[in-house]
């Protein structure tokens, strides 16, 4: 599956090929379609789409951000429910030292998961609970408490495991989630209806055709930012794990 800058020049060809259509249509189109009340119908109709087209794309761009944004959050804060976990660990005492060392071991192998260049299409949840992600709910079975103190800390600890294993499976669930095709297809359709029409009544110079190639690449572009952060574990605007790193380099010290 091509990813988002292949898919962006998919649509900048199909754009600009609509354009090119309509210039092809201008050249055979008979004179009396050509018309001041024509115009004006064809201009009418052109911005209806247009405002339809602005519409949905600016939907679409808000809710992929919105979509990046919420995945960053949840990176930001299963960062810091690793150091409250890590914390209660050592609350618990001495003891729980080598469940510390597993629980980095566990959560670096749950990283790699994350990496940009990991495939989520190509994972289910399975294979997300054998990434480390199930094995923090069992990293703490191994110890024992003998004080309240130590029971507090235990139970705060399995409670942070819990948070982080939900929100790398719901993390996992938003990622893989596919953009209704139809919806992209129509506003694809859209885009180039409208640049067919726009090539229907221009005029041939180098000035319009430079104008249609800088309306193509604009649009192209804000679909290649929605297409962008709709993947936010690659490409170029992928997320950062920095967080999560540096908490987890802290587990254990």
């Amino acid at each position: 599956m091509l990813g988002p800058g292949g898919q962006s020049i998919v649509v900048l060809i199909i754009v600009c090929l609509g354009a090119a259509i309509g210039i092809g249509i201008q050249k055979i189109q008979p004179v009396h379609h050509r018309d001041d009340a024509t115009k004006d119908v064809v201009k009418l109709i052109m911005g209806l789409m247009a405002t339809m087209t602005a519409l949905i794309l600016s939907l679409l761009i808000a809710s992929a951000h919105t979509f990046f944004d919420t995945q960053r959050e949840e990176i930001q804060q299963m960062g810091v429910n690793v150091l409250l976990m890590d914390q209660s660990l050592a609350a618990f005492g001495p003891d729980s030292m080598p469940v510390r060392q597993s629980l980095k071991k566990d959560l670096s192998f749950m990283l790699l998961s994350m990496k940009p260049n990991h495939e989520h299409g190509a994972e289910n949840h399975a294979t997300v609970a054998q990434t480390g992600t199930m094995a923090l709910l069992d990293v703490t079975h191994s110890l024992t408490p003998k004080t309240d103190a130590q029971r507090t800390a235990l139970s705060a600890a399995q409670s942070y495991a819990t948070q982080i294993a939900e929100a790398r499976l719901l993390m996992h669930e938003q990622a893989t989630t596919p953009w209704p095709a139809a919806l992209a297809l129509t506003l694809l359709c859209w885009l180039a209806l409208l640049f067919l029409f726009f090539g229907l009544f221009a005029p041939s110079n180098v000035t319009v055709a430079v104008s249609l190639l800088i309306g193509a690449v604009s649009v192209t572009a804000a679909m290649f930012l929605m297409l962008s952060m709709s993947h936010p574990y690659k490409g170029i605007m992928h997320l950062s794990d920095l967080p999560l790193r540096r908490a987890i380099a802290q587990v254990g010290q």
